[in-house]
């Protein structure tokens, strides 16, 4: 897809939680869309098959926001507008903002798809 835009992650001052801000437009008009954080951060190969499943470091079953019963790299859903713009903003404290702790995300890959 012709899809363009911006994913920021703000980490608070105590690196306790992440506030998620995603903007981007091309987007298949009025659709849900899933956020996550994947196992590994390798963007290269077809089909992005190279960064893993949800990152899921302590091995809970699948779900999103607001659960606590969910992989830690589920993170949020949204529905794109009627022009395919899609804006999702929420805070995760599932994960940190580092490449050292276990919950870490640097390094991973944040990916957007459909449902």
């Amino acid at each position: 897809s012709n899809s363009t835009g911006y994913v920021e992650f703000i980490a608070s001052k105590n690196n306790t939680q992440i506030e998620v801000n995603v903007d981007i437009i091309g987007m298949k008009p009025n659709t849900n869309y899933s956020f996550a954080i994947t196992t590994y951060g390798e963007l290269r190969g077809k089909g992005l098959k190279n960064v893993g499943m949800h990152f899921n470091p302590n091995n809970k079953t699948h779900g999103c926001l607001p659960s606590n019963e969910r992989h830690a790299g589920d993170l949020g859903i949204g529905l794109s507008d009627e022009k395919g713009f899609l804006n999702l903003n929420f805070t995760a404290d599932s994960v940190v903002l580092n490449s050292i702790s276990y919950n870490g995300i640097l390094g991973r890959a944040a990916v957007i798809y459909e449902g």
